[in-house]
């Protein structure tokens, strides 16, 4: 008997919108209403997170939220960490001169607020998704002891703006500037030979979109905070679903004692998932939580 639901927010619980469908909330309240524990697990900041689980009902005690990507799992209604898995400022300053000697942004994300060392398209979107301000920092000069828990490399150019426009079309921005790039490559972030071992080998890290990947601490991805979470309610993997559509659903999806991949899903999500449900356009959630639930 499955007795806890994890479920991906972008591209898996929301809709092209950002919106929950009605479908969805009833399905899920449903659940909820059977004792199933429902936890949203995000690449999101939980600021990014929290207007979903007002919807859904689910800021009360005993209610529990997986943020950055599994570096951060939260008491959705006291918010307090309970785990929390930061990336070393020496590991950071390493990824930045990264992303300089490759052209690329970068985002950094702390509890409080996005870090950025210069502006770009995407980061403006993330900083409106997740209701967290843009800060933009000398991360030369930036405090050690200052925590952050997730990094974005951004590879955006003039030729993905569309695409990046596509991916938040709720998100109307003023203004839509890139800076220019000469050979842009927009299949970089697929190359990861490319990127200093020391940096891939030695953090999780992940590919949510084309333009965008993911690195956290080499301990933690979203199966780490599933495992946290699960603790607190005492139930084993056995017992839980997991349902995602991207590379950074992947560590959760395998973990699960069911895995599902949205319709949605990039290829290896769905090579790797027990069961393949339908888009988000279709209320894929909420015909999962109705087969299995």
């Amino acid at each position: 008997m499955y007795r806890m639901l994890v479920l991906d927010m972008d591209g898996t619980l929301l809709n092209e919108r950002q919106k929950i469908s009605k479908e969805n909330i009833i399905a899920v309240k449903k659940a909820i209403k059977k004792g199933i524990k429902v936890v949203l697990a995000t690449g999101r900041s939980f600021e990014g997170v929290l207007p979903y689980l007002k919807e859904l009902d689910l800021v009360k005690e005993g209610n529990y939220s997986i943020a950055c990507s599994g570096a951060l799992a939260l008491d959705n209604k006291t918010r307090q960490v309970f785990h929390g898995i930061r990336i070393q400022y020496e590991d950071l300053m390493k990824i930045h001169a990264m992303c300089e000697d490759f052209n690329l942004d970068m985002s950094a994300y702390t509890k409080e607020s996005i870090l950025i060392h210069r502006e770009n398209l995407f980061s403006r979107y993330d900083a409106v998704a997740n209701y967290a301000p843009l800060e933009k920092v000398d991360f030369h000069q930036l405090n050690p002891d200052r925590a952050v828990y997730k990094v974005n490399l951004i590879n955006e150019s003039m030729e993905i703006m569309e695409q990046m426009r596509e991916y938040f079309p709720a998100i109307q921005l003023e203004g839509m500037y890139m800076r220019p790039k000469a050979n842009f490559n927009k299949d970089l972030l697929g190359e990861l030979w490319r990127f200093p071992k020391d940096i891939i080998n030695n953090h999780t890290v992940v590919r949510p979109l084309t333009f965008c990947l993911e690195i956290l601490n080499k301990k933690c991805n979203k199966a780490v905070g599933v495992k946290e979470v699960a603790k607190l309610y005492n139930i084993s993997k056995e017992e839980i679903i997991c349902i995602g559509d991207s590379g950074n659903d992947i560590h959760m999806i395998e973990y699960a004692g069911l895995g599902i991949a949205m319709g949605n899903a990039y290829e290896q999500v769905k090579e790797i998932a027990d069961d393949i449900t339908l888009t988000n356009q279709e209320n894929g959630v909420a015909y999962a939580i109705n087969k299995y639930l």
